[in-house]
């Protein structure tokens, strides 16, 4: 219910008031018609008193023509003459009238309805009926409405909260497990993953984070094979680079050797050292000639 059909409600409430307020007065003018006629104030007072007794009802008195109160309700003022400007109106009317007054701080429907003895008015019968329930009961029909409203805000806010955190949390979850990934934790997975839309986005990410370590094990294989190659290939190139500075020195060495031979100077040790120089088996010896193969040679 909105605030549409609320004021629809109160207005519904207050023209029921004015229907029941208005047939109460013609109930009440009716049965007054005899005791007017024949002036019998007891049946006026007994009349009064029992429409008086009405919750409602403030007040209830007959009045004749110049605004004095023949009966009412507050014996008190039984004999008075009203002289304000409702009574006036009230006093005058010569059909059913509704005012409205506040008095005493309440909202006050005020009936008249003229007395006729055949076709001439001698009195108007008045009753005063406090709105003070049916407002009550439209405050309360309001408030009741405006709980519900913030009730149902309240819930409409939690309910978007608990939404927006079941969402946001898996999204963030996403986004820090995408800052793991980058910043090299491959081992880096989001847990609990739902088997909603956001569930299988995050599970589709833990796939992807394990592809992608196995990815990076194979390049990492592959680049420790690339090294080992390059290193034997480099190895490979200093040994021929090695054993092509060395063969140059030998090629000439063994030609000077093949010179030396040719002199018929030579002496027997010169001749023994040629030889030695010449035998295959100096070449397995590290760093040339050692101290032990000339030394061990006597001289005849």
């Amino acid at each position: 219910m909105n605030l549409a059909d609320t004021s629809s409600q109160s207005r519904a409430i207050l023209d029921e008031a004015k229907q029941r307020g208005l047939q109460l007065t013609k109930i009440f003018a009716h049965a007054s018609v005899q005791a007017v006629v024949a002036d019998d104030f007891i049946v006026m007072r007994h009349v009064v008193n029992s429409i008086g007794s009405e919750p409602d009802v403030l007040y209830v008195m007959i009045l004749d023509p110049s605004g004095r109160a023949l009966v009412h309700s507050d014996i008190k003022q039984t004999g008075l003459r009203y002289t304000d400007a409702l009574a006036i109106w009230a006093a005058r009317a010569d059909r059913p009238l509704r005012q409205e007054i506040w008095t005493t701080g309440v909202h006050v429907y005020d009936f008249a309805v003229p007395i006729y003895v055949l076709t001439e008015q001698r009195a108007v019968a008045r009753i005063g009926i406090s709105l003070e329930r049916e407002l009550t009961q439209i405050r309360r029909t309001r408030n009741l409405i405006l709980g519900l409203g913030i009730a149902a805000l309240l819930s409409g806010l939690g309910l978007a909260a608990w939404q927006a955190r079941s969402v946001t949390r898996p999204i963030g979850q996403l986004v820090q497990g995408a800052r793991a990934i980058g910043a090299g934790d491959l081992t880096h997975r989001i847990p609990g993953v739902a088997m909603d839309e956001v569930g299988q986005l995050g599970e589709t990410f833990n796939r992807m984070a394990a592809a992608l370590s196995g990815r990076i094990e194979e390049l990492k294989s592959a680049q420790s094979e690339i090294v080992r190659k390059t290193r034997l290939a480099a190895m490979g190139e200093i040994a021929a680079a090695v054993a092509h500075e060395v063969r140059n020195p030998l090629g000439a060495l063994a030609n000077c050797v093949q010179l030396l031979r040719t002199r018929a100077q030579l002496t027997r040790d010169n001749v023994e050292l040629l030889d030695i120089l010449q035998a295959p088996s100096w070449r397995s010896i590290p760093g040339g000639f050692s101290a032990t193969s000339t030394g061990s040679r006597r001289r005849p």
